[in-house]
């Protein structure tokens, strides 16, 4: 998302922090300080949380609905599934595009590049963690339980993800706790 705000900016001659929706920026919305959500309740109840009228999930001031690129503004963009994305960036930011058909590859292409974390599921936080480590410099990669919580399909996608990183000559290390 930092990338994303990057081409915004440089693209209309503005600051990076015009683009972004982290707390004390310019482009955070003003209704829910850039969550993308307003929380009802407190400590002692359970809380409720309501999707941001104001800037639609997206933690966004609705003034950059007025900034396209391509026709979309970064509204839209965040809002784009992955496997969207890779189409979009294609012909504007080659690494954007690379790492969205990377996530595709392990079958996340269905997340939206907005989606907070804290949404994902264990299995694909740990897809994620595994495509923030290939795209490392480390040689040696340790890998908790790259399957756990998998269905054979998505196995099947992560197990030839790992292969292509073990081929570049880095070390895999694979830690599997079912017992036998």
């Amino acid at each position: 998302s930092n990338k994303i705000s990057e081409l915004y900016a440089k693209k209309h001659k503005k600051d990076k922090k015009f683009f972004s929706n982290l707390s004390g920026n310019e482009g955070t919305c003003p209704i829910c300080a850039g969550a993308g959500y307003i929380e009802y309740g407190d400590d002692y109840h359970k809380s409720t949380r309501i999707e941001c009228r104001e800037c639609e999930g997206t933690g966004f001031n609705k003034i950059l609905k007025k900034y396209n690129i391509k026709g979309c503004s970064i509204f839209v963009v965040f809002n784009m599934t992955l496997d969207e994305a890779v189409e979009f960036f294609a012909d504007i930011d080659k690494n954007i595009s690379q790492v969205c058909a990377a996530a595709s590859e392990i079958m996340l292409g269905h997340l939206h590049i907005g989606q907070p974390t804290s949404t994902l599921s264990g299995g694909e936080n740990i897809r994620i963690k595994i495509m923030k480590a290939s795209r490392s410099i480390a040689k040696v990669i340790g890998v908790d339980e790259p399957f756990k919580g998998l269905s054979n399909l998505e196995i099947n996608a992560v197990a030839n993800f790992l292969d292509r990183i073990r081929e570049k000559e880095r070390t895999l290390l694979v830690i599997d706790h079912t017992s036998g």
